[in-house]
């Protein structure tokens, strides 16, 4: 009897500790996964400032050429 209770325990103490590390790689998994989106936020936060950026030269460019025409 005492040995199905060890044999139970281990089982247990061994689930927990697999658990445990499925648990970590998923975690891992998803601060990378975070990290990344949070990159690529940035990246496109950067390409829509360019993007302003430059339509606001055109407008400038536009406004001057349009003097020069009336």
């Amino acid at each position: 009897m005492k040995h199905l209770l060890y044999e139970q325990q281990n089982n247990v103490a061994e689930l927990k500790a697999e658990t445990l590390a499925e648990l970590k790689v998923a975690q891992e998994g998803h601060n990378d996964a975070e990290n990344n989106m949070w990159k690529e936020k940035r990246e496109l936060k950067v390409q829509m400032k360019d993007q302003e950026l430059a339509q606001q030269d055109v407008v400038r460019n536009l406004k001057k050429v349009s003097l020069f025409l009336i």
